[in-house]
């Protein structure tokens, strides 16, 4: 699964929300950019060191804290690729450069998560459920940490259900179902991605159209642009919401469907994986709950 390209959302268009985006949130966090950009607009920030905006990225949606869960989001991977050079790869060398990095990135999580789920053994179920809620209380503090905790505590936990749900005890039922579940969540999934990535073609298509016309200078575009932070990242996560589930659903099946696994081992994987999503989704929902107190 690759997320980009894609004939909607073009390469150019990503870099440029992504790198103006990258821009604007950090002069808006940084007092004295700030301050430089109030007094002389775009021109007095020019010359002041701006973060890398693949690194960026993992900034803003949390995603660094959460690298041994999901690795390098796609998106992030990309503004990279997009940046070396100095210049923008053809579309067949970013398909090239993205599959080669999804491959990897999945082999890396699958070990990682064949790891953590060890654990569920030698703790026991309570010691590996108290590890993992102490973990999920540290990740929901940062960016979108309870969004990341949900997205992943659900495919966590429908893939353990769904593969307990193979067992003679309840004749496939369980796994029919949780099939039919993953079908539907997976298409509302696709379809908040096509919306995101529709919302950001407006907003930049907006922004060129007014400076195309002259109603806009440089500076105001940026501060139109600065005003619509929050309507971006919202955008922006949808996309990366099905980056994340189409990536962890490749590496939950590695993990569940190793060739030559036996039985019970793949049982007690299950059980595990089922547990650690619960956790997860506990914690995101806890968070969640406080934030809107």
């Amino acid at each position: 699964f690759i997320l980009l390209p894609s004939p909607l959302f073009s390469q150019s268009l990503l870099l440029c929300c992504r790198q103006e985006l990258g821009n604007a949130y950090q002069v808006l966090s940084d007092p004295e950019k700030r301050a430089a950009y109030d007094r002389f607009g775009a021109a007095g920030v020019s010359d002041m060191p701006m973060m890398d905006p693949g690194a960026l990225f993992g900034v803003l949606f949390g995603s660094d804290a959460f690298e041994g869960y999901v690795g390098v989001l796609q998106m992030a991977q990309s503004v990279t690729l997009a940046a070396e050079g100095g210049q923008m790869p053809s579309q067949q060398e970013m398909q090239a450069k993205l599959a080669a990095f999804q491959q990897e990135r999945v082999t890396k999580l699958a070990a990682q998560l064949r790891e953590r789920l060890a654990t569920y053994a030698t703790l026991g179920k309570d010691g590996f459920e108290q590890a993992m809620r102490t973990e999920a209380n540290r990740l929901a503090q940062v960016n979108f940490g309870p969004e990341m905790l949900q997205t992943i505590g659900y495919i966590y936990a429908r893939a353990g259900a769904k593969e307990l749900g193979r067992t003679f005890k309840t004749l496939g039922v369980g796994w029919a179902w949780e099939t039919l579940r993953s079908v539907g969540h997976g298409t509302k999934t696709t379809y908040g991605a096509v919306s995101g990535a529709v919302s950001l073609q407006m907003v930049q298509k907006e922004l060129q159209a007014n400076m195309q016309s002259g109603q806009l200078s440089q500076q105001q575009a940026e501060a139109m642009l600065a005003q619509k932070v929050g309507e971006i990242l919202a955008a922006l996560w949808k996309v990366n919401v099905l980056d994340i589930e189409k990536t962890l659903g490749t590496v939950v099946d590695a993990v569940l469907q190793e060739p030559g696994l036996p039985a019970a081992q793949r049982e007690e994987r299950a059980h595990a994986l089922k547990k650690l999503g619960k956790v997860f989704q506990a914690s995101a929902a806890t968070r969640f709950d406080l934030l809107y107190l």
